[in-house]
């Protein structure tokens, strides 16, 4: 994923038929990074797939301990997960612009749909963990 760093490297671009920037590679340097950072925060071994807990259908869950979910939608609009009782320390993570921002805690007396909204002025998707 290094290109930059090896003397000759020059991945093509078939669309242009010239050689490509290494700035092209930087999203998923961006993205492999910021996965790096969400799995140092959560026990990943433990989550699983749960789409069915959240109505965006894109979920990683450690049901009652840990959640990660992904709202791509680019209207922004509301959307529910469902949560165990627990109190939760809530973050969201804007993609495009790789702003994070604290949103408090959650408290939840039994489990439940709970319904959240990204904090951020709409610029393509937000990771809500």
């Amino acid at each position: 994923m290094d290109f930059g760093i090896i003397v000759g490297v020059n991945p093509p671009d078939p669309s242009a038929g010239a050689p490509m920037s290494f700035d092209a590679f930087e999203p998923a340097r961006y993205a492999m990074g910021d996965t790096v950072r969400f799995a140092e925060q959560m026990e990943l071994i433990e989550m699983e797939p749960r789409g069915d807990l959240s109505s965006t259908g894109d979920a990683l869950a450690n049901p009652g301990k840990a959640y990660l979910l992904l709202e791509s939608s680019e209207a922004g609009e509301p959307f529910t997960v469902t949560l165990d009782a627990g109190t939760y320390s809530v973050e969201w993570f804007r993609v495009q612009g790789r702003e994070t921002a604290k949103a408090g805690e959650v408290k939840v007396e039994s489990s439940s749909a709970i319904s959240f909204s990204a904090p951020f002025e709409r610029a393509g998707p937000a990771v809500l963990y």
